[in-house]
């Protein structure tokens, strides 16, 4: 009697995980298989595209925000016989040129700045 009501508590148990489970997997977007090969099988990158397109562009139709995030991640990430796989250049652009030299400068700036303060205060 005993091993009958555990195997029905286990049973239970069992049923309970996989109802779990599978709501949480129903839960889930489904991911269109060309976005994820876009995505070089990377689900995370995926959703985050689709969810930051349909909030970039509230008025456009799902399909057009699945071709735009498919668009967008071959030009960033190469051809389709290249998705997954970030290019590696050593060429850097000219905004990141133009952010690097500001910096620098302020650094700079500030460091000057503070060596003229500590000279002035000296006796």
């Amino acid at each position: 009697m005993k091993e009958l009501l555990l195997l029905i508590l286990l049973c239970g148990i069992f049923y309970a995980a996989w109802s779990l489970w599978r709501e949480q997997q129903g839960g889930q977007e489904q991911i269109h298989p060309d976005l994820l090969r876009a995505a070089g099988g990377n689900r995370a990158l995926a959703q985050r595209t689709l969810k930051y397109l349909h909030q970039k562009y509230p008025e456009k139709s799902t399909q057009w925000c699945r071709e735009k995030a498919i668009y967008d991640l071959y030009r960033d990430h190469g051809s389709p016989s290249n998705a997954g796989r970030f290019r590696r250049s050593s060429s850097i652009g000219r905004r990141e040129v133009k952010e690097n030299l500001w910096i620098a400068g302020l650094a700079l700036w500030v460091s000057h700045s503070f060596l003229s303060l500590i000279n002035r205060l000296r006796p």
